[in-house]
């Protein structure tokens, strides 16, 4: 629907119609999100694969399991940021459409780090595996962006976490 109405002459852009029809997939696909980390903070009630995680980073190993995990992280990340920010692009001209669209984004984004953070947790070496492959597409900055963009980087940076992103985003923050 974005793209659509991105090549539409101005004269026959309607907006409205625009935000009723992206409005809901963004909502869905939140809601998506929320029940996969739902499902992931379920794996682990009792804290035991948290604990083994942390006993496999102190020994550097990582399993074939967490980099396939890592992988899928990194294609879940990129898909989620490249969507957001390629539909902030297409949007920039359109008031209305932006106005409306743009508080939305963290319906998606959130979950999404809410995600990588459970998994963080669960598996601390897997961030780091994340981190490397979205470096490597060149996505490191940008998740940095999106995350400092909606504030999650300063809320944790006020609850003393901000180094948490640091394996993820490739940034080097000083204590």
């Amino acid at each position: 629907a974005i793209d659509k109405a991105d090549r539409a002459p101005k004269d026959e852009l309607d907006e409205e119609e625009l935000v009723k029809a992206v409005k809901p997939l963004i909502e869905e696909g939140g809601r998506i999100l929320q029940e996969a980390n739902g499902v992931i903070r379920g794996l682990d009630p009792d804290g035991r694969i948290a604990a083994n995680a942390k006993h496999k980073t102190a020994s550097r190993e990582a399993s074939s399991e967490e980099y396939r995990l890592a992988d899928l992280l990194k294609e879940l990340t990129g898909h989620v940021t490249e969507t957001i920010e390629n539909a902030k692009k297409k949007i920039a001209d359109m008031p209305h459409a932006k106005k409306e669209l743009n508080p939305l984004w963290g319906l998606l984004s959130e979950p999404l780090f809410q995600i990588l953070a459970a998994v963080g947790l669960l598996l601390s070496g897997v961030l780091g595996l994340v981190g490397k492959l979205l470096d490597g597409l060149g996505l490191g900055g940008l998740v940095h962006n999106l995350l400092g963009g909606l504030g999650i980087t300063k809320v944790l940076d006020n609850l003393g976490l901000g180094t948490i992103l640091s394996p993820l985003t490739g940034s080097k923050k000083k204590k």
